[in-house]
């Protein structure tokens, strides 16, 4: 096993199979992630290659193919001339973004070179002419090399670890991936994943989008996606499939054990799964995590939790794969599931992914609050038993109820554990010198609701936790009224130092938000009004989640005009519609346009851009409020 030092002092694997077990994955893997080039070569002449809506030209040219893998030849690369040809489907929003991002209707290019891994048929089509020959020369195998590597880097994403679960799994139709440059447009990306995890792991695009076309900009440490797009087929049906009905397996229950006592330095945890497989012959289970750690300055790299071990319940290892740089891992299984067949996987992680903030409050968080713990799938929703063994001057939360503290061994040491029973999709925590402020919610059924908010001691900040509790109460009892019964059995706030907010199930994670003013009232109540809109009731894809943050948006209107009077609500909608009118953002200043013109709420996060920054939070929260305040005032 290769391995290398990482910041911690940990021997972190550059390429990691677990207890070396040299199964047949193994063996896949490394082959794909060497990516080998044999000597059979192929030379073409205006050889055409569909994919899709895709069209690739090879006016002139020589491919050189990889070692073949499994049986069969998986990659290949291309140096010479060509041509890249993609319409842009039948959609005005995805016209409206090709046009935004290259000033073009469609998608064209010359290319040079183009390097490509593929489970499908293409060597069927690339390979009709292919002989033996000389070794593939230097920069056909370095170009080969290289693209693993930036997709690692640039995206999170391991191409080889994708390749090997299509083959193993048997994916039928296959995935299609190719990189090209040289041309006018320098270097990009095309991909074509009928299962749709490429798109959802490593790009959060999953409302069933299968084709990417994509070329990462340094300047913004992130890519731009010039197109996604459905099937083909799917566009002439009028129907696609949510890619969540893609998912290989369930996930109902987590166990998590985190190791909280050295917060400025490590994050341990320890993660039982449960889960049930959704497919017949299931071999290979990816899972995502720390995909919100950022390129910029290494972060994914020098952060990252690596997989430490991978077992079954009754302890037998199993192979594992995980990259430096990657967004996730993959496990193998020693024998395949048959659909609907349960297994446990206990997953033991370590690594710098804790979060201090540099002022001295002794509180702290995970780096992403979203991705600290594994994976798979989009928002699935699972029950959580979570136990957190931290320093006995630190108090740890998460979300759902409290089981209770006892000790952890050692008389330093305390053992927290919280449990949450109904099925949600994400969770968080915090750890620190935290002090627990309590109330109670009574309705007037006269039902009551434990209230708690977890601020910092008065001599690290001073903050009017009577003022928070207060509005979390009146949020909460106004959104009961309003929407139904509050969902949960407990209702928290814990302190943040970052100058946002997050409404996770049970628990909203808040800033210092203790001023009495409309601002405030919008704020506590739009974080509260998520217990509903974004935790009870969940968005499928990024093409529905503006309904999450836009119901929450206008929750905090109509609270805001109870709580402090008509004119505060008037101001709001004044300013959120002022702000829509707004120029976007680019690298250089000032776009051009408005940000309402932007594009469609259902464009999601899509709606940001190098050429849109800020588009999506504007009109997700800011549009999304005033077109279901719209529709409030239709329907009443």
């Amino acid at each position: 096993m290769v391995a290398v030092a990482s910041l911690l002092g940990l021997i972190v694997p550059a390429f990691s199979v677990g207890r070396a077990l040299g199964g047949q994955s193994s063996a896949i893997y490394s082959q794909l992630r060497t990516f080998s080039l044999a000597s059979d070569s192929a030379t073409v002449e205006n050889l055409t290659l569909q994919r899709d809506r895709v069209v690739i030209t090879f006016v002139q040219g020589i491919f050189y193919f990889a070692v073949p893998v499994a049986g069969k030849v998986r990659g290949a690369v291309f140096v010479g001339t060509g041509n890249f040809h993609s319409d842009v489907p039948p959609d005005e929003a995805e016209r409206a973004n090709v046009r935004r991002l290259l000033k073009a209707d469609d998608i064209s290019s010359d290319f040079k070179t183009a390097v490509f891994q593929f489970t499908d048929d293409t060597y069927d089509f690339i390979g009709k002419s292919a002989k033996p020959g000389a070794a593939a020369p230097p920069q056909a195998q370095r170009l080969a090399t290289e693209l693993l590597k930036s997709l690692l880097e640039e995206e999170g994403l391991n191409l080889a670890s994708r390749t090997m679960e299509s083959i193993l799994d048997g994916e039928n139709p296959g995935i299609f991936f190719a990189q090209f440059d040289g041309g006018k447009r320098q270097r990009f990306s095309f991909l074509f994943d009928p299962q749709t995890r490429v798109p959802v792991a490593n790009f959060e695009i999953n409302a069933g989008e299968k084709g990417l076309i994509f070329a990462y900009d340094s300047d913004i440490y992130s890519s731009d996606v010039w197109l996604a797009f459905f099937s083909k087929t799917d566009y002439e049906s009028g129907r696609t499939a949510y890619s969540d009905m893609f998912n290989l397996v369930d996930t109902p229950k987590y166990q998590l054990e985190l190791d909280l006592r050295e917060p400025k330095k490590t994050l341990s945890l320890v993660a039982k799964m449960d889960c049930t497989s959704r497919i017949d012959g299931l071999q290979l289970i990816p899972f995502s995590l720390g995909e919100g750690l950022a390129t910029y300055e290494a972060e994914r790299r020098k952060k990252q939790l690596f997989v430490q071990s991978a077992k079954l319940a009754d302890g037998k290892p199993l192979e594992y794969f995980q990259e430096q740089w990657e967004s996730g891992f993959t496990v193998a299984l020693p024998t395949a599931l048959k659909k609907g067949q349960s297994v446990t996987l206990e997953i033991a992680l370590r690594g710098d992914f804790m979060f201090n903030p540099d002022n001295n409050q002794g509180v702290y968080f995970p780096r992403s609050t979203t991705s600290w713990y594994p994976r798979h799938g989009y928002l699935s929703r699972s029950t959580f038993d979570v136990v957190m063994v931290h320093r006995k001057r630190d108090k740890a939360v998460t979300m759902g109820i409290l089981v209770g503290d006892t000790p952890a061994g050692t008389m330093d040491d305390i053992r927290t554990e919280f449990r949450v029973e109904q099925p949600v999709a994400l969770i968080t925590f915090a750890v620190g010198d935290y002090e627990i402020h309590k109330d109670t919610a009574k309705s007037e059924s006269g039902a009551t609701l434990p209230l708690e908010f977890y601020s910092l001691p008065s001599d690290r900040g001073a903050i009017k936790e009577d003022f928070i509790l207060a509005e979390m109460n009146n949020a909460v009892r106004y959104f009961s009224a309003l929407f139904g019964d509050y969902p949960y059995t407990v209702f928290r706030g814990v302190y943040h130092p970052f100058g946002y907010g997050q409404g996770f199930p049970t628990t909203i994670m808040i800033p210092k938000a203790d001023r009495a003013d409309m601002y405030t009232y919008s704020f506590i109540s739009h974080e509260t009004s998520h217990q509903w809109w974004g935790d009870l009731v969940l968005w499928r894809s990024y093409r529905d989640q503006w309904l999450s943050e836009g119901f929450a948006d206008y929750s905090g209107l109509l609270y805001t005009q109870k709580r402090d009077k008509t004119s505060s609500e008037k101001d709001l909608i004044k300013r959120a519609r002022d702000n829509l009118k707004n120029p976007p953002r680019n690298l250089t200043g000032l776009g051009q346009g408005r940000l309402v013109d932007v594009g469609p709420l259902i464009m999601g996060h899509r709606l940001s851009s190098r050429e849109t920054f800020g588009a999506y939070t504007t009109l997700t929260y800011k549009k999304g409020s005033l077109v279901l305040r719209m529709l409030h005032f239709l329907f009443t």
